[in-house]
């Protein structure tokens, strides 16, 4: 009568959180699918610009790029602005990509993602079922997802069997309640105490850990269901996945389908019951140490994957854009350039084979002019797309001037803020000239 209880309350809890777990669903992709292809679309939430800022750090470590946009470029060029417009990614991998797509420019052409956009554009189905998958897994500022996956060599194994057999023990005492009543009452009881005291014990030890950890796991578990749907490189990443095949058993833990706070609680102390959480972590800690290569694949595939959702977007909503072309002499030309921030932009064109000096009245353009050369280079090197008919241009660094402010808690005059920036500019030139071969 016990076991037939307790199976038939779990029974309830899951069939309930199924079926709000399918209402749920179909209103996601309505809203999705009504968004697409306009500046409507937006995620349902977003990743503050600290957590962007500690990724984009840990990428520019790496120096695999050729240039990059600087804190006073951004913010002269307002990019922060032009990322929030084009960024309609549902989790933070597609965000974290975008944002460090923004800043850090490398020269090649990224073909995967320009293969994953024309793909998309062609098979809308497949674009909104990923698309969805990716809300699913969901925005969490600072989930450090790229920070583990590089430092993996760091941790220490742990010890999984102890861990497993501790998490089957009340499962195993309730069968054996059927032909020992007592002693399988006795087992689930103490079993079941002394896993909840541990996972509780746990988790306050290593609480940010385990957070950490969860995006991670969830990411794997989404990559799974992804990797069901035809697009470029899923061999790659269901190559990538199969190293842990396991975490498809915990994933859904991590994040549970359902909004309401008592269905989460209760799943909660499953999960504690089980030990899954801490099972999951040791499991991913030793297959992290031994298939890193894997897993930065995955977390890699899918970033792009998301980004190139979130570009295509951007594209279908412009009024028109080309893609841009890179020439070995020093000019750029342009027609009929235009800057995505203004409702209704005056389009330009230009040839630029010198030096130039820009004069004009006051609020005669020159800034908005300037501004929209610059940017559409940002973007050009960037997301591989130009706001004009036609876009030519040499690859460089591209460097800004215009918001210098002073700084009373710094001690710093107008002057000396402004000697500090040209410097770092001539300093970043001179860094160019020496890495050139």
């Amino acid at each position: 009568m016990l076991i037939f209880s307790i199976l038939s309350v779990l029974f309830l809890v899951l069939g309930t959180i199924n079926i709000i777990s399918r209402v749920q669903r179909l209103k996601k992709k309505k809203i999705l699918q009504e968004n697409w292809g306009t500046f409507n679309s937006s995620p349902s939430a977003s990743d503050s610009v600290k957590s962007l800022e500690n990724n984009l750090a840990l990428e520019k470590r790496e120096k695999k790029y050729d240039s990059f946009i600087d804190s006073q470029t951004w913010d002269d060029l307002d990019l922060q602005k032009i990322f929030k417009k084009i960024n309609i990614t549902e989790s933070s991998l597609g965000a974290e990509c975008l944002y460090n797509r923004l800043h850090l420019h490398v020269y090649s052409q990224n073909q995967t993602i320009e293969d994953t956009k024309d793909f998309f554009n062609k098979n809308n189905d497949v674009r909104l079922e990923l698309q969805y998958l990716f809300t699913k897994l969901g925005k969490k500022n600072n989930n450090l997802t790229n920070k583990i996956i590089k430092g993996a060599s760091n941790y220490k194994k742990e010890k999984l069997y102890l861990y497993f057999l501790l998490g089957i023990i009340p499962l195993l005492s309730l069968f054996l309640a059927i032909p020992f009543r007592t002693f399988g009452t006795v087992l689930f009881s103490c079993s079941f105490l002394f896993n909840i005291f541990f996972s509780l014990s746990k988790k306050y030890l290593m609480d940010l850990e385990l957070e950490r950890m969860s995006y991670l796991v969830q990411m794997i578990y989404i990559g799974k269901k992804i990797s069901r749907y035809s697009f470029p490189k899923k061999n790659q990443l269901k190559n990538a996945i199969k190293e842990f095949s396991l975490l498809n058993i915990f994933g859904y833990t991590y994040k549970p389908d359902v909004e309401f706070v008592d269905m989460g609680v209760i799943l909660e102390y499953l999960n504690f019951l089980f030990l899954i959480p801490i099972i999951s972590h040791a499991y991913m800690v030793n297959k992290l140490k031994k298939h890193n290569l894997k897993a930065q694949s995955i977390y890699d595939i899918l970033s792009e994957l998301e980004a190139a959702i979130s570009i295509l977007n951007y594209e279908i909503a412009l009024d028109y854009f080309c893609r841009p072309t890179f020439s070995t002499s020093k000019e750029l030309t342009a027609k009929q350039i235009y800057h995505p921030l203004l409702t209704e932009p005056v389009a330009n064109s230009i040839d630029f084979k010198e030096n130039i000096l820009i004069g004009g009245d006051n609020a005669s353009g020159k800034s908005t002019f300037l501004r929209t050369v610059a940017v559409n280079i940002v973007l050009a090197q960037s997301i591989n797309i130009a706001l004009a008919n036609e876009f030519s241009m040499q690859h460089g660094n591209i460097f800004t001037l215009i918001k210098v402010q002073d700084s009373i808690s710094r001690g710093e005059s107008y002057f000396m803020a402004e000697s500090r920036i040209v410097k770092s500019i001539l300093d970043r030139l001179n860094n160019a000239m020496v890495e050139q071969p």
